[in-house]
């Protein structure tokens, strides 16, 4: 008698699975094993699906960009939030009261005519700024002259950085100097590092999210016998796009020396480091997936952790890279005390590192901090995926325009309160230019 001839059953592990090979494995396999294992990411931690369409549906084109008039182009920006809407009776750029006005107004530059701008003077007595749509922008530059790039020109420039086009690129497309390019390109990078420093997660985690910790070396400086690494410690919610943290390894722990084989090892993670780290980023009831370094051993002090390990190291019988894993007494919010079942691994925080330092190759940054630019770079789109990085890029310049305008107001309430200490004064004068140091450099020719 020969072999049943396998079909294709109707219900059970398999259905839901497409024809062919995998199906047929699929359902011999979990048909055998009596045990259901967890899923790697949980389905309480999936958002909702969002139709791939409107995913990937873009605000604008190059194309469409190209078509538009000056005055179509200007309200375009407004719209967006790359640019203030100015009017009369509107918030002042450099006091953030309300009260411009149109009288006694200047020609406006020669950049500006012909896009329907006007000029805008604070009528406060303290104040008394003329300004317009470009005024205090931290990527525009106005300038004087006629060695000044057309502000169509610039709109380009900023629209091909929003989508990470290659510098040779997009010289040969927009056709102006590459120093100019750099320049704006450096200008938005430093906008884009304080955004995402001040708007990644603070507390991750809770009622027992699974949430991945890891670190990475993304340059190294040899300097004598001493080797300088560039390390960043990052965490994220399994399932969640938009909760990656990265923080940077101070200096004094990230130094090592060369062995006698001329070897270097970056220093390893030190548990004051990992405690700082879960303190400011985590919260109580949280699984906690990371590899085998010895430092996430260490208990948290006023934190719940439950903590899940992989090696990837041939020590501790390695490598393995997921591990079944259960925890008892678990009780989730609005449930009862079960066994909750976890896949301990890093992988979703090792494909970020990867996508990471693809973003760092070429480089050539002589100093550590520019580097860091283009690390939260690389996080801020990892935060996006597939979305329209011009419209982000129009939330991040408004963003910076309301950061700038509550610096300026606490300001002058401070000083309408009375009279400011010296550290106080000091406080606000390295805050403002930490906003302002970009915008300072804009008056300056190229």
């Amino acid at each position: 008698m020969g072999k049943k001839k396998w079909t294709r059953p109707r219900s059970g592990p398999g259905a839901s699975l497409k024809r062919g090979a995998l199906r047929l494995k699929a359902t011999k396999t979990e048909a055998r094993s009596g045990k259901k294992h967890a899923d790697y990411v949980p389905k309480s931690q999936l958002g909702e699906p969002e139709a791939r369409r409107g995913r990937e549906k873009l605000v604008v084109a190059g194309s469409a960009l190209k078509q538009m008039t000056n005055r179509q182009l200007k309200q375009h920006l407004e719209k967006l939030g790359h640019v203030p809407q100015l009017k009369a009776g509107s918030a002042c750029l450099f006091c953030g009261h309300k009260s411009l006005s149109v009288h006694g107004c200047p020609p406006l530059p020669a950049v500006l005519k012909g896009w329907s701008a006007r000029y805008f003077r604070c009528t406060r007595k303290c104040c008394h700024k003329q300004q317009h749509f470009l005024s205090n922008s931290p990527v525009f530059y106005v300038g004087r002259g006629t060695d000044v790039p057309p502000l169509r020109q610039q709109v380009t420039v900023l629209w091909h950085l929003a989508w990470r086009t290659p510098g040779r690129l997009l010289r040969a497309e927009v056709g102006c100097n590459e120093k100019r390019i750099e320049n704006m390109r450096h200008r938005w990078q430093g906008v884009l590092s304080k955004f995402v420093e001040e708007t990644q997660s603070r507390s991750q985690g809770g009622d027992f999210q699974q949430v991945e910790v890891d670190e990475t070396v993304v340059r190294k400086q040899k300097v004598g016998d001493t080797v300088a690494w560039q390390t960043f410690v990052g965490s994220k919610v399994r399932g969640q796009r938009k909760s990656l943290v990265l923080q940077k390894r101070g200096f004094a722990n990230s130094l090592s020396k060369v062995r006698p084989s001329g070897l270097s090892a970056p220093p390893p993670l030190t548990t004051a480091e990992w405690q700082s780290f879960a303190t400011e980023h985590l919260q109580s009831n949280t699984v906690v997936h990371t590899d085998g370094a010895q430092a996430y051993c260490a208990p948290v002090p006023n934190l719940h952790l439950r903590h899940d390990s992989v090696s990837h190291s041939t020590k501790k019988g390695g490598p393995y890279f997921t591990n079944n894993c259960t925890h008892k007494g678990v009780k989730k919010v609005d449930k009862r005390k079960s066994n909750l079942k976890t896949v301990a691994g890093t992988q979703c925080i090792d494909g970020t590192w990867t996508s990471l330092k693809r973003s760092c190759l070429g480089v050539n940054a002589k100093y550590p901090h520019k580097i860091e630019d283009h690390v939260r770079e690389a996080q801020f789109h990892s935060w996006q995926g597939s979305a329209d990085p011009w419209h982000a890029m129009g939330s991040v310049l408004r963003w910076h325009r309301a950061a700038l305008g509550a610096l300026i107001a606490k300001k002058h309430n401070a000083q309408a309160t009375g009279p400011t200490s010296l550290r106080e004064s000091f406080t606000f004068a390295a805050a403002e230019d930490s906003f302002l140091g970009t915008s300072c450099a804009l008056e300056k020719p190229y």
